[in-house]
C-alpha cells in the first residue's frame, strides 16, 4: 500500500522489485490495485495498469516516506523510505539518505540548492533482497 497522496505514489514501490501490485489511493479517496507490466528490455519503468481493488489480494506491506530536518542542525535533513508490515505496523526496512546543504538556499543566487547525499551503496536487486528474503 503506498501510503501517500501523491498523484504518482503509486509508482516508488514498484522500483524495489517483485512488488506484485501497489494498492492506491488517490487524493479523491478512490483506491485502485495499480499493476507494473514490463515493458520491452531496455525500458527503465514499466507502463501502469489500474484495476478495481481486488479484497480478495492481501496488502502485506505499507511504504511511507519521511522527509525531515535533524534537530538543531540548519542544514542537515534526512529522507527515509519505510516499508512496514501492514497488519502490525511494525518497520520491517528503513532505507535513510542524508542530505547536507553545503550552504544556505536563501543566501544564493536564483535560491539555488547545494545539497548533497549520502545514499547507501546498495542496488537495486541487493535492497529488495533486504525485504524479500
Amino acid at each position: 500500500m503506498a501510503d501517500s497522496k501523491d498523484p504518482q505514489g503509486y509508482r516508488s514501490p514498484f522500483f524495489l522489485g517483485k512488488v506484485g501490485f501497489v494498492r492506491y489511493e488517490n487524493e479523491k479517496g478512490e483506491k485502485f490495485d495499480v499493476y507494473g507490466v514490463r515493458k520491452e528490455p531496455g525500458y527503465y519503468e514499466p507502463d501502469y495498469v489500474f484495476k478495481p481493488v481486488d479484497e480478495s489480494k492481501e496488502v502485506k506491506y505499507r511504504l511511507r516516506y519521511v522527509n525531515e530536518m535533524m534537530p538543531d542542525e540548519v542544514r542537515l535533513g534526512k529522507s527515509e523510505v519505510k516499508v512496514l508490515s501492514a497488519k502490525t505496523g511494525e518497520v520491517i526496512f528503513n532505507y535513510t539518505v542524508f542530505v547536507y546543504g553545503q550552504f544556505e538556499q536563501s543566501r544564493t543566487l536564483l535560491n539555488a540548492p547545494s545539497s548533497v547525499s549520502c545514499p547507501t551503496l546498495l542496488k537495486g536487486k541487493e535492497k529488495s533482497k533486504l525485504i524479500f528474503n
